[in-house]
């Protein structure tokens, strides 16, 4: 897998979405279980594409090899859907993580400054604090940006 890796992480770089996804594809049909790196960089490839049909069958995908509970992949689905356009869909994949950090929260407070929706970022603010998170600069900085 380490090697099959290394070739999907010069294709996100390089934003060859075509070929990513397809070595993917090759990926499955020979039988090679896809780890966390993999779904890290094909997520990569479907925010730099906007692909929110290819990022749901990954999701499936992730969630099939139980990857879903981990919040590394979990926040780059949050990225992935608020790029993509599906903010609900990323905020749904935000509840589902057990113990949110200052990661998940980032990611989710970024999806909603990208489309301005100063209130619900107020409110998740008010949330991070409830949860005693404290927030980091590129956080704040997200959140000062919409207004």
């Amino acid at each position: 897998v380490y090697t099959w890796n290394a070739i999907l992480s010069t294709y996100s770089e390089l934003c060859t979405g075509k070929d990513a996804f397809s070595l993917f594809s090759e990926m499955q049909r020979y039988g090679i279980k896809a780890d966390r790196v993999t779904f890290l960089c094909i997520l990569k490839v479907c925010v730099n594409k906007g692909s929110s049909m290819e990022g749901k069958l990954i999701h499936m995908a992730i969630c099939e090899c139980s990857l879903d509970v981990d919040i590394v992949i979990g926040s780059a689905l949050i990225h992935m859907y608020s790029k993509c356009g599906s903010i609900d869909e990323s905020r749904k994949v935000f509840d589902s993580i057990q113990n949110p950090n200052v990661v998940t929260w980032g990611s989710l407070i970024s999806c909603h400054a990208e489309i301005t929706e100063g209130r619900e970022i107020l409110l998740k603010r008010r949330e991070i604090h409830v949860y005693a998170i404290f927030i980091d600069l590129p956080v704040y900085g997200e959140i000062q940006n919409t207004y």
